[in-house]
């Protein structure tokens, strides 16, 4: 496996990685 897969699985199996993402989607969506 590649450093980069390895990074992608790593980014997907850890939800806190999206915590800035979920942020501004949540912002977006309730304002």
């Amino acid at each position: 496996m590649s450093p980069f897969s390895g990074t992608v699985v790593s980014k997907i199996s850890n939800p806190a990685s999206y915590s800035g993402l979920f942020n501004i989607v949540f912002y977006l969506a309730f304002n």
